[in-house]
C-alpha cells in the first residue's frame, strides 16, 4: 500500500491550504534551524553558505508570517491551479514555495520590506561571492556579509524568541559588532 504522507506534505512541510498552524509552525523551525546554521557557516568562514542558510531562514519568516494572512492572499491571487488531488489558489502556492521571484511582494505584504534587499543581496552573493567591482555580487569585504547575515539571524530570533539561537546570536554577532564599532580591536 501506497504511503499518503507525500499527499499530506509539500517539500518535508505541511501543506498551508491543508494545516496552516502545522505549516506555520514547521517554517519558524525551520528559520531557527537555518540561522543557527548560518553563524555555524560564518563560525567556520564558509560566507557563501552562511549567506544561503541566512537567505534560507528568511524566506522561512516570509513563509511563516504569509501563511497567517493566506485569506488576504488568496483575494489577491485567487487564480486556481491542481496540485496533485486538491485544487489550490495562486496565494497558498506562493504561502508554500515563496518563489524567489515573489519574495520582495510577499514581504511587503508580511511587513518584512525593510529586510528584503539585504536578504536577496545574500542570496546573490551566495552564488557569485565576493565582487572588489560589485558587479556580481554587492560584497567586496567579509565584514559586510557577516554583518548582513547577523542582521537576518536577529530578525529570525525576534521572529521566534528561541533560546538556542539567541545563545549563538550572542555568541558570536555581538561579539562581532563590538568588533567592528572598535574598528577590529576587540
Amino acid at each position: 500500500m501506497e504511503s499518503i504522507e507525500p499527499l499530506l506534505t509539500l517539500r518535508g512541510f505541511p501543506k498551508p491550504w491543508r494545516y496552516p498552524s502545522k505549516y506555520v509552525a514547521a517554517r519558524r523551525r525551520s528559520a531557527v534551524s537555518e540561522a543557527l546554521l548560518a553563524i555555524k557557516m560564518l563560525q567556520s568562514g564558509y560566507f557563501r553558505n552562511a549567506a544561503a542558510m541566512a537567505f534560507l531562514a528568511f524566506r522561512s519568516v516570509v513563509a511563516a508570517r504569509a501563511g497567517k494572512i493566506r485569506d488576504e492572499l488568496n483575494s489577491v491571487y485567487s487564480e486556481t491551479r491542481r496540485i496533485g488531488p486538491d485544487v489550490v489558489r495562486m496565494g497558498d502556492i506562493l504561502v508554500a514555495y515563496v518563489p524567489v521571484s515573489a519574495i520582495r511582494d510577499l514581504a511587503e505584504r508580511v511587513g518584512l520590506g525593510k529586510h528584503v534587499l539585504t536578504a536577496l543581496a545574500l542570496y546573490q552573493f551566495s552564488f557569485n561571492g565576493f565582487d572588489p567591482e560589485a558587479v556580481l555580487s554587492l560584497y567586496s569585504r567579509k565584514e559586510d556579509v557577516i554583518s548582513d547575515v547577523c542582521t537576518i539571524v536577529k530578525l529570525v530570533l525576534e521572529e521566534t524568541q528561541d533560546v538556542e539561537l539567541m545563545a549563538e546570536y550572542e555568541a558570536y554577532c555581538e561579539k562581532q559588532e563590538l568588533r567592528s564599532a572598535l574598528g577590529g580591536r576587540a
